[in-house]
């Protein structure tokens, strides 16, 4: 049975009740990232900011671009970092630090293979397409994190879903709780018309973000970001690298 013919109209409109109650609650204040890495190629810190998103959602993922920003210059020093000093710099409480860190620093240094740069900001001149195949190439890059590119970068139509977001729709009988991430996504995206996808992916996200805080809160614990519960003695620079890492 198809995952279309599992959810069937209601769930589709549960995800409408979802959505329109999350608008009603939205303030219509676009979020101010971290700023950080300023005058660094814009796509290439989404990259970034994406990846550190992925499975943390907003306030792990700001906590982290910070911390970052205090302890590294620019995008090409990022790239030059080891996965395990990268995986410092987010803090122990990351469960998925050393795979970020891992997957993080492989996308920049495959950008700097292809560019000979750590840029991206010219791929605007190609089809949606091409941009999302280009992502979707990328040494170390997650589908959510090529989808949240295409989406909030370039104005493609894709819908990001990692098990967090997946969790969420689960949670409202959207979608069923065994449903893989991509297939929610790829189900996400043909509900919505090309342009009504960003709405829908942030206002989902806000979903997922105060279901957390309540249940943190039920918890007793805190609600704080793991990089800025934890303050950590910054690594050592990297070690210089050869010519041909440069």
């Amino acid at each position: 049975m198809s995952l279309s013919t599992q959810i069937g109209d209601e769930g589709a409109a549960r995800l409408k009740s979802l959505l329109d109650k999350a608008r009603a609650k939205s303030k219509g204040e676009p979020h101010a990232p971290p700023a950080v890495f300023a005058g660094e190629d814009g796509v290439v810190v989404e990259l970034v900011r994406s990846m550190l998103w992925w499975e943390s959602g907003r306030a792990s993922a700001d906590a982290a671009m910070a911390s970052l920003g205090e302890q590294v210059v620019d995008l090409n020093e990022l790239r030059v970092f080891l996965a395990d000093e990268l995986a410092a710099m987010l803090g122990p409480d990351d469960p998925r630090a050393q795979e970020r860190a891992e997957r993080l620093r492989a996308c920049l240094n495959d950008v700097f293979a292809r560019e000979h740069d750590v840029r991206l900001a010219h791929l605007a001149e190609e089809g949606k397409r091409d941009i999302r195949a280009y992502f979707e190439s990328l040494d170390g890059m997650h589908p959510f994190v090529a989808a949240r590119l295409v989406l909030l970068c370039f104005g493609g139509h894709a819908f990001p879903i990692d098990a967090r977001l997946r969790d969420c729709l689960a949670k409202h009988k959207v979608v069923p709780p065994e449903t893989p991430p991509g297939d929610a996504g790829s189900w996400m995206e043909r509900q919505f018309r090309a342009g009504e996808a960003a709405e829908a992916y942030l206002l989902l996200e806000a979903c997922a973000e105060q279901a957390a805080k309540r249940s943190a809160s039920r918890r007793g614990g805190s609600s704080k970001p793991a990089a800025s519960r934890s303050k950590k003695k910054a690594p050592a620079k990297p070690r210089k690298r050869s010519g041909a890492e440069k």
